[in-house]
């Protein structure tokens, strides 16, 4: 009898979770709501994402850069020497 009553009482229930924001708005301005929501999740995620991949482009070119400096300035020391 008791896992018969623990069964109902874990349930889910088809109650809204803000009833405050649809009792104003409605189903498509909850709709809009949610949707600028997580409009602006994937644009902040993004935006992260691309200083991110800015931040780690730079570092390789640098770094490509001091490689070139340093091999032509050794070929320049070789032509010198020759």
């Amino acid at each position: 009898m008791e896992q018969g009553k623990q069964g109902r009482d874990m349930e889910a229930t088809q109650e809204p979770t803000s009833p405050a924001i649809d009792s104003g708005l409605g189903p498509i301005g909850v709709f809009l709501i949610k949707t600028v929501i997580v409009s602006a999740a994937i644009v902040v995620s993004a935006w992260i994402m691309l200083g991110v991949l800015d931040d780690f482009a730079t570092r390789r070119m640098q770094q490509l850069e001091q490689t070139v400096r340093t091999a032509t300035h050794e070929d320049q020391r070789r032509g010198d020497a020759a």
